[in-house]
């Protein structure tokens, strides 16, 4: 189209500081951003001071059965976010009085070494892995999004999500932006247990 979708006169009405925000906002365009649309997922009942855990360093086999402090067997399965990316946590919990544990886990596929800007946000507290390295999550503010920096390398790796607390109606997104797109498939993960 010959015309822009800009309405017309739009910089007259902004303030200098709303002109150099917009310009910022634009700028970070330029960079993928990749919201995590699909885990694997499993839930875990907790004890308190002695939940079931998966290990992130461990290998992920999205067919096993994973066994609680109770003797309880439960079992990896796939989830997809909504539209706007959200993964619901309700559903994972099921009604559980315990003090359930969800482990969300994604393949990340890099086609360089690069560093990514994760951001997480959920009202849940949270725990994140990548490549089986805990990541050290930043907040400003009470509600804001959690973030941080961190390496991806060539190829896949996987990037594990633990929530607990809070869980009723509560979601979580999981965004990472990059100078290069990323992929996401299941069938390369590599395979992780519980301890």
């Amino acid at each position: 189209s010959e015309i822009s979708l800009m309405p017309e006169g739009l910089a007259q009405g902004l303030s200098e500081q709303d002109l150099v925000d917009l310009l910022a906002f634009l700028t970070t365009l330029k960079q993928p951003v990749s919201i995590i649309g699909r885990f694997d997922a499993l839930t875990l009942p907790g004890d308190g001071a002695n939940p079931t855990r998966v290990d992130p360093k461990a290998k992920f086999d999205p067919a096993a059965t994973i066994e609680d402090h109770s003797g309880a067997k439960h079992t990896w399965h796939r989830v997809e976010a909504d539209a706007e990316g959200r993964i619901e946590l309700a559903p994972l919990v099921g009604g559980t009085t315990s003090e359930p544990v969800v482990h969300l886990l994604a393949p990340v596929t890099s086609p360089d070494a690069q560093t990514a800007r994760l951001i997480l946000d959920t009202n849940a507290e949270v725990q994140v892995w990548v490549g089986g390295n805990e990541v050290h999550l930043s907040r400003t503010g009470n509600d804001g999004p959690r973030t941080a920096e961190v390496a991806l390398p060539k190829g896949t790796t996987n990037l594990l999500v633990r929530v607990w607390k809070n869980l009723d109606g509560a979601a979580v997104v999981t965004t990472l932006v990059t100078d290069t797109p990323l992929e996401f498939s299941p069938s390369e993960a590599a395979k992780v247990s519980a301890r």
